[in-house]
């Protein structure tokens, strides 16, 4: 980067890149190909495609040098766009991370500014909003204390089990499957923040809130878990008792679905390093009165 930092993107003229196998200090960054064009103030990303680490990157963008009166270069970056995953697991795995998720496809569609050119891209620099949506996969039973198997361990599950004499076994299996995760991201000053972060299954949903410092790599996030009882009734009442178990069951389904919905619902908030938060219940009777935590 500081052969490069010195460039005015002004001064660049077209370029047309295509780069088979791109290498950083002997890391594989894999193939690039890019067009971009003057502009009065820089230039810009006409078209950028790349496959790296288990991702595929569409985008299109500026990089810009906007001098103020007293001739202060601003020079900024921007891009909008989509990348593409197959599996989440390889992709944490080839950046280094331990995955806790899998999936079959993900699109995350981006729209990102930040100070400098567009090598000098920064996460913890950085504004704008991610858009997330992946589907088919399971979260998995990873090693760590912010894992979400390790969350739902905090919840009395065994207790709702006995009462309501149904199957949670799935639960606690290593992995939990999932149909969807949707969310929205809007990143500022180094934090990421979510309103909500959706993920649907069979076996239950997840809706997480809250931020996340990426300079000071700590979180404060609610989650919230809801066990679709309602929904799941009348099998396990047919499989036990026959017919009229299930009809009764299928009745009670009618009835008070929304409130068992309700009944199983809990919340659990997680504070401090993102590698170890603390985790705590949230009073759910404070939180509906307003005097409970976010």
């Amino acid at each position: 980067r500081s052969e490069v930092a010195g460039i005015d993107p002004r001064r660049l003229p077209s370029i047309n890149l295509d780069i088979k196998h791109l290498y950083l200090d002997n890391e594989a960054w894999g193939s690039w190909q890019a067009q971009l064009r003057p502009h009065p103030n820089g230039v810009e990303l006409m078209q950028l495609h790349a496959n790296v680490r288990e991702r595929s990157l569409d985008l299109t963008g500026e990089w810009l040098n906007t001098v103020s009166e007293e001739g202060v270069p601003n020079i900024r970056s921007r891009v909008e766009g989509h990348v593409r995953v197959g599996d989440v697991a390889k992709v944490m795995s080839a950046w280094g991370y331990v995955p806790s998720m899998t999936s079959e496809r993900g699109l995350m569609n981006v729209d990102l500014s930040w100070q400098g050119g567009l090598y000098d891209f920064d996460p913890t620099r950085t504004e704008g909003q991610l858009v997330l949506d992946i589907e088919k996969g399971e979260l998995l039973d990873v090693d760590s204390a912010a894992s979400t198997v390790r969350v739902i361990g905090l919840l009395n599950i065994h207790t709702l089990q006995r009462r309501l004499q149904l199957d949670f076994r799935d639960l606690f299996n290593k992995g939990l499957a999932y149909d969807t995760a949707k969310g929205t991201f809007d990143v500022s000053a180094g934090v990421l923040t979510t309103p909500k972060l959706r993920i649907e299954g069979p076996s239950a949903q997840f809706e997480i809130s809250g931020r996340t410092d990426l300079k000071q790599k700590e979180i404060d996030h609610t989650l919230k878990i809801t066990l679709p009882i309602s929904r799941n009734l009348v099998l396990p009442a047919a499989a036990a008792g026959g017919l009229p178990l299930a009809a009764t069951a299928y009745l009670v389904e009618r009835a008070l679905g929304d409130q068992l919905d309700k009944l199983t619902t809990f919340k659990v908030r997680a504070v401090g390093d993102w590698n170890d938060p603390k985790l705590s219940p949230v009073n759910q009777l404070d939180d509906r009165k307003g005097g409970g935590k976010p």
